[in-house]
């Protein structure tokens, strides 16, 4: 699972319907900009973890229907956890690094 928190120099488009998935090791992964939330409130976090839910639902769930998404728990689990533990980490280093094209990586499991 990739865990560790991706700094991107790339610029990022207007708000989160611009993030596309891209193939990272051949997952599917979403990048969330964290330059569009303010972290300092507890409003732009709470909006970052639905993001980050949002974000995992992108990679993970292929169809529709209740049988494809029970099929998808398993992704989805994992997706969240990893990019909850990235932003955990961001948190915590909020007020000491300079997080300026710093992203969350929302990723599929590998197989």
């Amino acid at each position: 699972m990739f865990t560790a928190l991706l700094l991107s120099f790339a610029i990022n488009g207007a708000g989160p319907a611009s993030e596309p998935i891209v193939i990272v090791d051949e997952r599917p992964t979403v990048q969330i900009m964290l330059a569009n939330y303010d972290l300092a409130r507890p409003e732009g976090v709470r909006q970052l973890e639905r993001q980050i839910r949002w974000a995992a639902d992108r990679v993970c769930i292929r169809g529709s229907g209740l049988a494809m998404y029970l099929e998808s728990r398993p992704c989805l689990t994992d997706a969240v956890a990893g990019a909850n533990a990235q932003l955990a980490t961001v948190l915590a280093r909020r007020g000491t690094a300079n997080l300026t094209g710093a992203a969350i990586v929302v990723s599929a499991p590998t197989k």
